[in-house]
């Protein structure tokens, strides 16, 4: 009876209630609250977050460091690259782009970190961060309008982004003056530097707009064409025939703004009509014809050319004159005009296409199967920019 009894004593001082299993249970979950909460509280996982990316940030400075020394080793030598070139050999294409003078930004793509890093071997992580340094907007018949976003990202800066263009004519457009992001749009083929501003601290992109032959431009002078009637808008009055010798994109219109009429015989008037003297001298020929004595005097004398409305004269009193039916919609009977009044945009000049550059534009439309029923074959006016 006695070994019965001591044996069941041991049983119990081995065991353990199901009350005391949970008390420990709960005051276990209550320390693991409470470590969280310290944590949280205190700022431990965001310190130690912001320890991570500091480290993370001083090995890529330490990168760019070490290129930059390289830099200051082959910059003088006579093959050298430029500071561009020689940082996208390092970081690749996609991961540099030209900043300020002799400045590139610099980007981590595994981080999204982005560096200002200059050639004299200055490193900063602040200021404004543009998507694009350099935008290039191709033009297409197919596709009217053509435009791309900018977005301008802010580093250890707080401000109000402003947007603006440097241009001495309107080349493109911009949806905004502000905002981080802004949609530039194409209007007319030509270079253009967007300037985006936050405080004290500014960044440029370079903005090109290339043409295809042929393209619709944007050019700010609807008329109605003489023959049709029809009112060309700023949006399909004009297309892009390419450059002049001096590099000037030329545009053409779409329809004919005025008539012009040229009798060979008539001695008056004749400002606009080149002399056979220096239409040979232009044309490096013995002799011409009077088609091409015309031929030169509309292209040098075109903005000359005097113009009236078509309520204002009946078309058989004119010699060596023209007519126009309406300039930008505007009434025709109030007075004579010129051939300059087609031009709106500072800067521009027009002059009157020469055979060849009609050929050409024919030639053009041939060879990508379009039609010439849309005037092209009576083009004469064009705008040089």
């Amino acid at each position: 009876m006695k070994e019965k009894t001591k044996m069941c004593k041991k049983v119990d001082a081995k065991g353990i209630t199901l009350i005391a299993l949970i008390i420990t249970i709960i005051v276990m979950l209550i320390l693991v609250a409470v470590t969280i909460s310290v944590a949280l509280n205190g700022g431990l996982i965001s310190k130690a977050q912001e320890a991570k990316n500091g480290t993370i940030e001083a090995q890529e400075k330490e990168e760019i460091t070490f290129a930059l020394a390289e830099w200051k080793i082959v910059k003088d030598k006579q093959d050298a690259p430029t500071f561009e070139e020689f940082l996208k050999g390092i970081f690749g294409n996609d991961n540099v782009t030209a900043g300020g003078e002799n400045e590139c930004n610099v980007t981590f793509p595994e981080t999204g970190n982005q560096y200002k890093v200059k050639g004299d071997g200055s490193i900063s992580d602040k200021g404004i961060f543009l998507s694009q340094t350099k935008l290039v907007l191709q033009m297409k018949e197919e596709e009217p309008v053509i435009q791309k976003d900018l977005t301008a990202k802010l580093k250890n800066i707080t401000g109000e982004v402003k947007w603006s263009i440097s241009q001495s004519m309107s080349f493109v457009e911009l949806s905004s003056t502000t905002g981080e992001t802004i949609t530039v749009k194409a209007l007319i083929p030509g270079t253009a530097v967007i300037t985006v501003t936050c405080g004290d601290y500014t960044e440029k992109c370079n903005v090109i707009v290339k043409p295809e032959i042929g393209a619709f431009v944007e050019y700010d002078l609807p008329y109605e064409d003489i023959y049709s009637g029809y009112n060309f808008t700023s949006s399909d009055g004009w297309r892009y025939i390419g450059k002049d010798e001096e590099g000037r994109s030329l545009i053409v219109s779409t329809g004919v703004p005025a008539k012009l009429r040229y009798v060979p015989t008539s001695t008056s008037n004749r400002y606009w009509v080149g002399s056979n003297t220096e239409t040979k001298e232009a044309f490096n020929k013995n002799t011409v014809n009077d088609a091409e004595c015309a031929e030169y005097g509309l292209y040098y004398n075109f903005e000359k050319i005097k113009l009236y409305g078509e309520s204002q004269i009946e078309e058989k009193d004119l010699i060596n004159e023209g007519i126009y039916r309406k300039i930008g919609y505007s009434d025709t009977t109030t007075s004579e005009k010129t051939m300059k009044d087609f031009v709106t945009v500072e800067g521009a000049t027009v002059h009157c296409l020469t055979s060849t550059e009609v050929k050409n534009i024919c030639d053009v439309i041939d060879e990508r199967g379009g039609s010439r029923s849309k005037c092209w074959w009576r083009h004469r006016c064009a705008s040089i920019k």
